[in-house]
């Protein structure tokens, strides 16, 4: 995890309201890049945030319900 996301938990805020759901042990999804650390849940369609390994501290948003090719955008 990054510096500013590590800020970011230590705040211990309900990150649902913001679109950053914390969740515990939830696999990863078919489009889920390889090397992602799983940072937090929109809640709804399976939207995922993440940190990919080799891409320092930008976010991804993982959207499983995309049509193919279209899945993450950083």
């Amino acid at each position: 995890m990054k510096t500013i996301y590590k800020k970011y938990l230590k705040l211990d805020i309900n990150g649902s309201h913001i679109g950053l759901e914390q969740r515990q042990n939830d696999p990863p999804y078919f489009c889920t890049p390889k090397g992602a650390r799983m940072i937090g849940w929109a809640g709804v369609d399976g939207i995922h945030f993440c940190f990919v390994r080799g891409f320092g501290e930008m976010v991804f948003a993982v959207s499983p319900m995309n049509t193919a090719g279209n899945y993450v955008h950083p």
